[in-house]
């Protein structure tokens, strides 16, 4: 079975829809973007700034992979993925230009 893939880079993200995509799926856990604040733990990451720190040149992939599947390469925590059902490459996009990837 052949499925029709849209390679990420080729699509253009809506800051203000990412927002309401960051609310509802991210908040919860990470807090305010940049600040951290209201977030579940000071062991759950501050986004994008922690994962800018690690990972400088490959932030944005990075982010992408760890809503995709959660714990990668072991590194995080608990995270848990998100599959194209519960968030669309579009609104995966819309994050990311909502934190400035």
């Amino acid at each position: 079975m052949v499925r029709n893939v849209t390679p990420l880079q080729t699509l253009t993200g809506d800051s203000n829809r990412g927002q309401d995509v960051y609310q509802r799926a991210c908040q919860r856990c990470h807090g305010a973007p940049h600040t951290g604040v209201g977030r579940l733990s000071s062991r759950v990451s501050i986004v994008p700034e922690d994962t800018l720190a690690v990972f400088p040149t490959n932030a944005r992939a990075v982010v992408v992979e760890k809503i995709r599947h959660g714990k990668f390469f072991n590194l995080g925590g608990i995270m848990p993925l998100y599959s194209v059902e519960s968030i669309s490459d579009q609104e995966i996009v819309d994050t990311l230009a909502y934190l400035g990837l």
